[in-house]
């Protein structure tokens, strides 16, 4: 079902990721326990990230000169929130940012594979992370960080069981079955 080239490049995006989310706790000193919902937040993205890499990286041409412009400003974007775990407001913003590209990527992506039911449910999702982070980010810029990111984080660990084991969201047959909806 997943191509082996998907599954490298999963692990391998997962392992740069994971890299970045360490330096970025090592940055966090002290306040370890402050950055907690931060750090719980970066490492279910991370989760998010192997499984939505290795799915459309199977489908995805490799040859796509579009989708491989926006990988890459994916991982750097990656890399950026990971580096911020000790900031709320950088945390925030870069993870908002990171859900709009996402958000345009899969948006492209329907001109370029044939996968529309997995294209538009993972589209929607994307939407509401970044409507997530946004609210998250105003409750910062408000002087609520540790409240409005433990919120978010709260919100996205449920979604997370949801989207990964209750109705897994990244299965490349959804197309070929008629009972699921978008």
């Amino acid at each position: 079902m997943f191509t082996r080239a998907a599954r490298l490049k999963a692990t391998l995006c997962t392992i740069i990721f994971a890299m970045a989310g360490i330096g970025g706790v090592a940055r966090v000193g002290d306040n370890l326990v402050q950055s907690a919902p931060l750090i719980l937040l970066y490492f279910m993205l991370v989760i998010h990230a192997y499984y939505s890499i290795r799915a459309f990286a199977s489908v995805t041409p490799a040859t796509s000169i579009s989708q491989n412009s926006i990988d890459i400003i994916l991982l750097t974007l990656y890399i950026v929130i990971g580096a911020n775990i000790a900031s709320y407001y950088n945390f925030t913003f870069f993870a908002f940012l990171m859900f709009v590209v996402a958000s345009i990527k899969y948006i492209l992506l329907q001109k370029v594979i044939d996968q529309k039911t997995l294209l538009k449910r993972k589209t929607r999702i994307d939407i509401i992370g970044a409507a997530g982070f946004a609210f998250t980010l105003l409750g910062v810029m408000l002087g609520s960080s540790r409240q409005s990111a433990w919120a978010l984080a709260i919100v996205f660990a449920a979604t997370s069981i949801y989207l990964l084991m209750v109705r897994p969201l990244y299965r490349l047959d959804q197309d070929q079955n008629a009972t699921i909806s978008t």
